[in-house]
């Protein structure tokens, strides 16, 4: 007599288009789904899918200060390295150094105005 082994799962195949499946991995990378198949498992058998929420104006603050303070940082390097020439030198030299200092002060001056407008901005938005 042949005895029957009754597996714990079943499999299911599926043939889908390279357009459907890029589709369905986009929707399941903004899950908390770890693989495919747990996302279609989900899916198939009616159960919730968590989904991912990203706060967009969180992220663009975030990738906009991030620029602002490499390039702040870049200018503060830029204003010390300045600052030391100018006490080094003297006479028409110190002169011509004091203006090069003053323009770098400038320009860290309106990187930090730029944080500040950057987020005034996005306060406003968060507070509406």
């Amino acid at each position: 007599m042949k005895q029957t082994l009754d597996k714990p799962w079943r499999n299911i195949w599926l043939k889908i288009d390279a357009e459907q499946y890029d589709s369905l991995q986009a929707q399941r990378a903004s899950t908390t789904c770890r693989s495919l198949t747990e996302y279609i498992r989900r899916l198939v058998c009616q159960q919730p899918v968590t989904v991912n929420y990203r706060d967009a104006s969180l992220e663009d603050l975030i990738t906009e200060l991030s620029i602002i303070r490499r390039h702040l940082a870049t200018a503060a390097e830029a204003l010390a390295l300045s600052a030391e020439k100018v006490s080094q030198t003297y006479g028409a030299e110190q002169q011509s150094w004091l203006e090069a200092h003053q323009k770098d002060r400038e320009v860290i001056l309106g990187h930090i105005q730029q944080i500040y407008q950057h987020t005034k901005q996005v306060a406003i938005k968060w507070l509406q």
